[in-house]
């Protein structure tokens, strides 16, 4: 019989997870009626419309992957089809901070006609972020953001005088942490904060929870 150590089948898991991670976090956008692809020359981005009331929509951007890189609220004063329509035509600029929409003609792509400014909006739909306190040094947070699917997408640290509520997150951008009360927070590294960066836990969150995660596969 072949043995094979914990450490290459916890590798083999690894590189599975890789693998199907973008096609399954995929799966629900791809099939959703409001939704438009765009290539950015490297892969593809999706815009979501997540609320068509005119003339102020909800969308929401997401990488190829499924991970929310903007969401927020534009101003169009036509009906949804006439939106759509116009976005068949676009482009994604990432260049500003909440990203905008270059809306072109289809026998005109050099000029835009029009440009759709996305503003943030806490009541437009995140992309499904949950937003979690790990653990708690005064004045400090050790936080981690998941993507829909509960798999991790970020973890750092923050710093707040006041006490933090979970429910009260709604966005991250840019490393920056904004809250559904108009309040905005830095993400720290480990250094800038009272945690002791001596522990993989706090200076290498990513492998120390991977690393836990999977090892209880094999207890």
């Amino acid at each position: 019989m072949i043995k094979i150590s914990k450490h290459i089948l916890l590798m083999l898991l690894f590189y599975t997870f890789d693998i199907f991670a973008c096609s399954n976090l995929n799966l629900p956008i791809v099939n959703s009626y409001n939704s438009i692809e765009f290539y950015n020359g490297k892969g593809i981005e999706t815009l979501l419309i997540t609320s068509t009331k005119q003339p102020h929509y909800c969308v929401l951007i997401l990488s190829e992957c499924g991970i929310p890189l903007s969401k927020g609220e534009i101003y169009f004063d036509k009906s949804t089809e006439l939106l759509k329509k116009a976005l068949s035509h676009a482009y994604l600029n990432p260049a500003q901070k909440w990203w905008s929409i270059e809306l072109y003609q289809k026998n005109d792509l050099n000029h835009s006609y029009a440009n759709l400014n996305i503003t943030p909006k806490a009541e437009c739909y995140n992309g499904g972020l949950i937003f979690e306190i790990i653990e708690y040094r005064e004045p400090y947070y050790f936080i981690s953001i998941k993507l829909k699917d509960k798999s991790i997408h970020q973890f750092g640290f923050i710093k707040s005088k006041s006490l933090l509520n979970e429910k009260d997150f709604d966005f991250i951008l840019l490393d920056e942490i904004y809250t559904k009360n108009n309040d905005k927070y830095e993400l720290l590294s480990c250094h800038e904060t009272n945690f002791d960066c001596n522990l993989a836990r706090y200076s290498h969150p990513y492998q120390f929870f991977e690393s836990v995660q999977y090892s209880e596969l094999f207890r």
